[in-house]
């Protein structure tokens, strides 16, 4: 399944049931890794089953690894299907960052896709009281039965919605006519099986699979063949806007901005993108709409010419929707185009309920957000005058990095909120000298509420360089160079820049607070290679006469 299919009924309803889900075709050696990301549902990462395998040797519990082999095996689900036993529920143990284990719960089913027999893959996390025993068997037959309902009736929709959306299978033939009465069907299927998520429904959510669909699509291409080849396929259905450069394009836009919202009569609904042409290119337009949030409410299909690979890797990186090769199927395109616009139709008059329903909520964490600034204003100014001027020097002494006077301004302004993740936990927690294992798992879990706090309110307003630095520093502040950190245990190369400058930022401000500014240095060079880039070291040597003079 292409990473822009996603069903978006289900990532918004359940993006929480999951941790993680795998479907794994072991005779080609591939396993398919689904998550859930900026709460929709999307293809993360495609590895080789050799892969796969060893990660599960080196993170699995000793005792549990040979179940969990088992489970996931198409012989022996085939076997049990046999039986009778439509799919396997196998508990296990899985290596934590702190070298812990936490419990987590496997279904696996044998599942069909275009003939080939694989394995479906759902991880979830379980009740640590019912890992531990608290939980009678019974109670825990009970809620596995519960959870039954909703995971058959998720693996299921998956698998259909990969069927169902199949556009590199080339055909027309869909195996369900209308997107939206598939959509529709999941809906009642999981209020049904799942009651408790009724109350996340309504009637508009419902009722917005079943409006009517605006009629325009926008051409961008520098070859009058192809946009007249274009018009003449859509012309019937489609009002049809033409732009012969990405100028153009971008003019075009920016004066239909107001009407990209899932409210208006004359929305833009999709468009097709050619790469190569003059005054500006296609990138360009996709850096534009990427800037404006525009290709998540829009399909862009990509129109191809004699691009080569790296080029189409390129464009895959701005989520476009599909890439068209010439020369066109006209049947395959329409069919295409028409699959797209409505899935992207149904997930933004989803996303506009859900924003609508969550408002509050971002206005309270906006409210914090000032608080955190407000609160820790001395220290953030520190911390980022620091990043600033040891950013420069590493720019100089290293220009392996790339980082230039841009650069060096976003990541001195993302740096300001590299503790906000922080700022959220409990205040008496952190006033106490000693933390419980409990404690210390809710502390260095700290960045990820970080991100999530920047993901929902701080990343509008800003462009995709700042929004890069700022989930690096918040998500890796706290990885050490020598792999101690957390929360990945990352090490070296593995770790991006930014954070590694931010976190020597960090360190020096802290230990100006306990110790002789002349000592502090001492300090930092001490932990030079271990906890800190030896780079970063050697650049605020040579800047520390410049540091110290902040005030």
């Amino acid at each position: 399944m292409n990473s822009n299919e996603y069903n978006a009924v289900i990532s918004q309803l359940i993006p929480t049931t999951f941790n993680n889900i795998y479907i794994i075709d072991m005779m080609s050696d591939l396993v398919m890794e689904y998550g859930f990301e900026n709460n929709l549902f999307v293809l993360k990462n495609t590895i080789p089953f050799t892969t796969f395998y060893t990660d599960l040797e080196n993170n699995i519990h000793p005792q549990d690894i040979k179940g969990y082999v088992d489970s996931i095996s198409s012989t022996f689900l085939q076997e049990n299907l046999n039986k009778g036993f439509e799919h396997i529920r196998y508990e296990y143990r899985l290596r934590l960052e702190s070298g812990e284990y936490d419990w987590y719960s496997n279904v696996t089913k044998l599942i069909n896709v275009n003939g080939k027999k694989l394995t479906l893959v759902l991880v979830e996390n379980i009740n640590e009281n019912i890992a531990s025993g608290d939980t009678s068997k019974y109670e825990l037959e009970l809620l596995q039965a519960q959870q039954k309902n909703i995971i058959d009736v998720v693996s299921s929709a998956i698998v259909k919605l990969n069927n169902v959306i199949n556009i590199n299978a080339g055909t027309t033939n869909l195996e369900i006519k209308s997107l939206t009465e598939y959509i529709n069907q999941v809906l009642v299927e999981l209020t049904n099986s799942f009651p408790e998520i009724t109350k996340n429904l309504t009637e508009s959510m419902i009722r917005s699979t079943n409006q009517g669909t605006e009629k325009t699509l926008v051409i961008v291409d520098d070859d009058p063949v192809t946009c007249k080849l274009l018009t003449k396929t859509f012309e019937d259905t489609y009002k049809i806007l033409v732009a012969n450069n990405g100028q153009e394009a971008i003019e075009l836009l920016e004066k239909n901005n107001s009407v990209t919202s899932t409210k208006g009569t004359n929305k833009i609904v999709g468009m097709f993108l050619d790469l190569n042409m003059p005054v500006v290119d296609g990138f360009g337009v996709l850096d534009y709409m990427s800037s404006k949030n525009l290709l998540s409410k829009m399909p862009v299909i990509i129109i191809s010419g004699d691009y080569d690979q790296q080029t189409k890797d390129r464009a895959y990186l701005y989520r476009i929707a599909d890439v068209l090769e010439k020369p066109f199927n006209v049947q395959v395109v329409k069919h295409r185009i028409k699959t797209f616009v409505k899935l992207y139709k149904t997930n933004n008059s989803l996303n506009e309920v859900v924003l609508t329903q969550h408002q509050d909520i971002k206005n309270v964490v906006r409210t914090m957000v000032k608080s955190y600034l407000y609160d820790n204003s001395n220290d953030i100014k520190k911390v980022s005058t620091y990043v600033n001027i040891l950013t420069k020097q590493l720019t100089t002494d290293y220009p392996e990095y790339k980082i230039d006077d841009i650069r060096i301004k976003k990541i001195t302004d993302a740096s300001k909120f590299y503790n906000i993740g922080m700022y959220a936990l409990p205040s008496k927690m952190l006033e106490k000298e000693e933390f419980t294992g409990e404690e210390n798992k809710i502390i260095k879990g700290h960045p990820f509420i970080g991100l999530s706090i920047f993901n929902s309110v701080l990343y509008k307003g800003t462009d995709s360089i700042f929004n890069h630095y700022a989930k690096d520093i918040i998500e890796y502040h706290e990885e050490h160079y020598d792999g101690t950190g957390y929360p990945y245990g990352y090490k070296g190369d593995k770790l991006p820049i930014a954070p590694q400058i931010v976190s020597v930022a960090i360190e020096y401000n802290e230990l100006t607070k306990k110790m002789n500014e002349d000592l502090v240095l001492e300090e930092i060079v001490k932990q030079s290679g271990t906890k800190f880039n030896p780079h970063v070291v050697e650049s605020l040597k040579k800047c520390i006469s410049e540091i110290r003079n902040v005030k």
